[in-house]
């Protein structure tokens, strides 16, 4: 009875030595299996190992593209322009009988930019008569090529237009819309340098 409590007693003690050896064993490899490394490549490991687990818990499936149908024409330039209400008038017609006007911005701005709206208002105010009736004037301020969009599309037709040079009414004609030529310019709008006649010489 003795020999066999012994055998048991000699069992137990070998497996819990073999226990400690173990945890010995893995704690020695856990505590010493970075040693020699840089810590980069420690940080590296663990982001591959975090990574790895990540991409484990990854379902990928394929979608079924969807498809768009796309128009490959040009958009037209009528149906791209905003209403002409965008581009409000600075001088107003007072009577029925009048003139629209497109003028370049550089003619309608604010202080001296504005004389053409200054003489607009003195004309409306002179009471001119055409054909026994009074007639008005209306400006309206609008960029030269916003306004050969207008002209050339016939979103908006004016009576008259000044762009800023004649080169604007030379893109109207190429692009087929009929246009007379009332007066070459109203004003020059070439930038120049003024001096005394002594320093030029």
């Amino acid at each position: 009875m003795n020999g066999k409590n012994n055998s048991i007693r000699a069992i137990i003690i070998l497996g819990v030595i073999g226990v400690l050896v173990f945890a010995i064993i893995y704690g020695g490899i856990s505590a010493t299996k970075n040693v020699g490394k840089s810590k980069t490549v420690v940080t590296a490991e663990k982001a591959i190992k975090t990574m790895n687990k990540l991409y484990d818990d990854i379902d990928v499936s394929t979608e079924t593209p969807r498809k768009v149908p796309v128009s490959l024409e040009a958009a037209s330039v009528k149906e791209a322009l905003p209403e002409i209400s965008k581009y409000p008038a600075q001088v107003d017609n007072t009577t029925d009988t009048y003139v629209e006007i497109f003028s370049s911005t550089e003619k309608t701005g604010e202080g001296k930019d504005g004389w053409l709206i200054d003489m607009a208002n003195a004309f409306n105010s002179s009471g001119a008569q055409v054909g026994g009736k009074t007639a008005t004037v209306r400006i309206r301020g609008i960029a030269s090529g916003t306004g050969t969009d207008y002209i050339t599309s016939g979103k908006y037709l004016p009576d008259a237009f000044t762009p800023s040079n004649e080169l604007w009414g030379k893109m109207i004609e190429a692009q087929g819309t009929k246009i007379n030529l009332v007066e070459d310019r109203l004003t020059g709008n070439v930038a120049g340098v003024l001096m005394s006649k002594t320093k030029y010489n």
